[in-house]
């Protein structure tokens, strides 16, 4: 009853889906936009394929006229709305992961002769994590990275601790953007944890040289060193703990330190 007479109706349809992380059917969803409001329905197939039954999962709305809705993959959608800006949101929790400004790409308008509105919905597109945009000299896109990938940017710019820190708020389920995360707990435990263990094993493949290989650097070096066997040690200890992964730890992981000569560091730093 608050839309504005005129204003261009716009569907989204995500049909029934196999999510291979969770292993589960997700339902088919309807997303509806009109004016600045969302509803987001969710079809259930109560008996049979012409049993059915409809839910209202979200009703919402955002602060300018929705000018297209597209679904990026099968959990997200993206919005633009009338100042070219793009929301990507979670439907089910309605919460937004990314809003980009596209009004340097000039997207392409079409006129829909109700009242001179004009739409942008053929102007833009989804494929997996990429959003590609039609403009009127050049087509555009915008790729949304995932968690995993997050942790990967800061491997590449040397950050490990960040990497490391950011690695476990997702484990945690703490981390405020989380894109394309399993929902599931278990699941989420699973593969965040092995996203974990595999950064360490690679922080310590590249940081824990043999034992004497640094005997010409100075003792403040070697023993301050942000990597030096001892901060390898504990970052791996404290780590594989809080995820509660000791096989790693002591099958994989505590091997590397016997190899370079550092064993009983390891061994000291496991002492309670």
């Amino acid at each position: 009853s608050n839309v504005q007479h005129g204003c261009v109706p716009y569907l989204a349809w995500r049909p029934a889906v196999l999510d291979e992380r969770e292993q589960e059917l997700l339902e088919p969803l309807l997303v509806v936009g009109w004016g600045t409001h969302v509803a987001v329905l969710q079809v259930l197939t109560v008996q049979g394929p012409t049993d059915v039954q409809v839910r209202v999962v979200q009703r919402q709305s955002i602060e300018k006229d929705i000018t297209g809705i597209v679904w990026m993959g099968t959990e997200m959608l993206m919005i633009l709305d009338s100042s070219d800006t793009l929301h990507v949101i979670d439907p089910m929790t309605w919460q937004e992961y990314e809003r980009v400004e596209c009004k340097s790409a000039g997207l392409l308008m079409t006129d829909t002769d109700i009242r001179m509105e004009f739409s942008s919905n053929s102007s833009f597109v989804a494929c997996q994590d990429t959003a590609y945009l039609l403009g009127v000299d050049r087509v555009s896109s915008i790729r949304l990275v995932s968690w995993s990938e997050c942790v990967d940017l800061f491997i590449r710019e040397g950050r490990w601790l960040d990497a490391l820190a950011l690695n476990y708020e997702f484990y945690r389920g703490e981390a405020n953007v989380a894109m394309w995360i399993p929902k599931n707990p278990a699941v989420l435990h699973q593969v965040t944890a092995d996203r974990l263990v595999q950064a360490l094993r690679q922080l310590i493949a590249e940081h824990l040289r043999p034992a004497g290989e640094r005997e010409n650097e100075s003792e403040a070096t070697s023993s301050m060193a942000p990597f030096s066997p001892t901060a390898l040690a504990k970052i791996a200890i404290e780590y594989c703990v809080a995820v509660a992964r000791y096989d790693e730890l002591l099958g994989d992981l505590a091997p590397e330190f016997t190899r370079t000569g550092h064993s009983s560091v390891f061994l000291a730093e496991l002492e309670p």
